[in-house]
């Protein structure tokens, strides 16, 4: 029986149902990522590592979008989400104080105590990422913004892949957005591409807003990006998916701190 099948069982039901938290966090905490993820560079200073995005990995190779989806059918992919995010926050205690840590949470857990309780318990920076595949309301965004610390900030990820498309960033202004993959490839090549990611650089720089490329991958790439006036990248050139240890190893910031506050609008 794998990690999985047992997390369905009917006794873990019970844990949930009865509110016995600390024992259903033991059966979560075997489930938790073994990757804290992906760098996130600073491309106006040499590329200087500022951020890191934890990524779900769990035991036996199970697929993290089969995991959440097998929680969700089960009614409980708020507690896996918060577990994971209790754990990335855990782990990145090994990094340096100014590295700030990216969590990647659902709509339906932006706005909960459950998270705002770990937010509040850590002085790291914390980028909580909602997916642009997801629906989410400004009301939510709202209670967000007045419940959060100012060591949080809010970021829309996988834009131009996903639901709403730039309507969403108009709706919640958010404090960073993440260009998906699908615009970053052969950006250098592309005059299409590059007016389009010119034009998110304007509105992220008018509204006060960073803004980040995913999944850079070629170093022509990483220097269109950067005559284009992209604040942060993530991605292979970089490096792959990493251990924490093997994170806190990066040398980082040796181009001045970053900003651990949400900017005022």
């Amino acid at each position: 029986m794998t990690m999985l099948e047992k997390l369905l069982l009917p006794e873990v039901r019970e844990l949930i149902h009865n509110r016995e938290l600390d024992t259903l966090r033991e059966v979560l905490n075997r489930w938790l990522p073994a990757d804290l993820g992906d760098l996130l560079a600073d491309l106006a200073a040499h590329e200087d590592i500022v951020a890191f995005e934890a990524l779900a990995r769990f035991p036996d190779g199970v697929n993290p979008e089969r995991a959440f989806a097998q929680a969700a059918g089960a009614g409980r992919s708020h507690s896996l989400e918060m577990a994971v995010v209790r754990e990335a926050v855990r782990r990145a205690k090994k990094l340096p104080a100014m590295a700030s840590l990216h969590v990647n949470v659902s709509p339906m857990s932006v706005a909960t105590s459950e998270l705002m309780d770990v937010l509040r318990s850590t002085d790291r920076h914390v980028v909580v990422e909602i997916t642009e595949h997801d629906q989410i309301d400004t009301e939510t965004v709202e209670a967000f913004r007045e419940m959060a610390p100012s060591t949080a900030s809010l970021a829309v990820d996988d834009v131009g892949a996903g639901y709403a498309g730039l309507s969403l960033l108009l709706r919640l202004l958010p404090d960073e957005i993440k260009i998906d993959r699908e615009i970053i490839a052969d950006v250098d090549s592309d005059p299409a591409r590059q007016a389009l990611v010119a034009g998110l650089v304007r509105f992220a720089h008018a509204t006060g807003m960073l803004l980040v490329a995913e999944g850079i991958q070629r170093t022509e790439e990483l220097e269109c990006l950067v005559a284009l006036g992209v604040d942060l990248g993530q991605g292979w050139l970089f490096a792959p998916a990493l251990a924490v240890d093997e994170a806190a190893a990066f040398h980082l910031f040796a181009g001045g701190e970053v900003p651990i506050s949400r900017p005022d609008r």
